[in-house]
């Protein structure tokens, strides 16, 4: 009982925001995002090679490309009750999670495909982070996150671009993707948790990398300002797409669809902190926005 409580305690820093790399651990999850590779685990089961997966498994029936996707199912986990599928680059050791991975590169975007279907007012999670590692302390130095709510039956892709919060190289890396965002295991309480909601992922990728100059010069990339906003939001780069504002709870707020470069309004909208997603044909890109008066 001791090694399952260390276990449940080590879990929940997969996704909480102090997250701490383990850069000397040797990474194979970020050459893994097509969800190929597994490997026999005694504890914890059949598990995604450089992953940490918990209420998933593979599925090799539904698939967008290769031979196997990732599957993750909202139900009972040991004795913590009721959890979200959860899956992080990672690995176990010593009935413990070491999170994390060594990473160098510096993408532009990443690229996913999902499907799912969660009930109620269940909300999904997926975030990756760029840290760099240093005497024992993890700076992220660069994000991409979005949510999922709702229902969608084909496999869609999405896009999301690293926002930079500090120009540099990272030397690791953080994945995380959850079939719900509600419990004190992942350390959210976002929108709802029942049992059977479920996503399923494939075919992920960091794509783009650049240069650090050519992130601070780049004109193609969607634009919203002012950010922190009052009333009138800004919109370049943005033509014919359809925009979608969402509230933490992952509940639509406002949609509107943009022809041009356009603004705007969100004067109804309550002050606070939003999802803004942007969508064109298949392709998404989603963007933290915070409103202020």
């Amino acid at each position: 009982m001791n090694k399952l409580i260390l276990l449940i305690a080590s879990v929940y820093f997969i996704f909480a925001l102090s997250i701490q790399a383990i850069s000397q651990n040797i990474g194979t999850g970020a050459s893994n995002l097509g969800f190929e590779t597994w490997i026999p685990n005694q504890i914890l089961g059949e598990q995604l090679d450089g992953w940490v997966v918990i209420n998933g498994e593979k599925d090799g029936e539904d698939v967008l490309e290769g031979d196997y996707s990732l599957y993750l199912e909202t139900g009972n986990y040991l004795v913590l009750g009721l959890q979200p599928g959860m899956a992080t680059i990672g690995k176990f050791q010593s009935f413990n999670v070491l999170p994390g991975e060594p990473y160098g590169l510096v993408p532009n975007y990443v690229i996913g495909n999902v499907k799912y279907n969660l009930l109620e007012n269940d909300t999904a999670l997926f975030s990756v982070q760029l840290t760099q590692f240093y005497e024992g302390n993890t700076t992220v130095i660069a994000s991409a996150d979005t949510m999922f709510a709702g229902a969608q039956d084909n496999w869609t892709n999405f896009a999301l671009q690293f926002q930079w919060d500090t120009w540099g190289v990272p030397d690791s890396i953080q994945i995380a993707i959850t079939s719900g965002g509600n419990s004190d295991l992942i350390g959210y309480q976002i929108g709802t948790l029942t049992a059977g909601s479920w996503l399923k992922a494939d075919n992920f990728m960091l794509t783009n990398s650049v240069n650090i100059d050519d992130l601070k010069t780049s004109n193609n990339k969607i634009l919203m300002f002012p950010n922190p906003c009052k009333d009138i939001l800004h919109i370049k780069n943005a033509e014919n797409s359809l925009v979608n504002i969402y509230n933490l709870l992952g509940q639509k707020l406002l949609t509107t669809k943009l022809y041009n470069n356009e603004i705007i309004n969100i004067s109804k909208l309550s002050p606070g902190n939003y999802i803004i997603e942007f969508t064109k044909g298949n392709f998404t890109e989603v963007k933290k926005l915070n409103i202020i008066r």
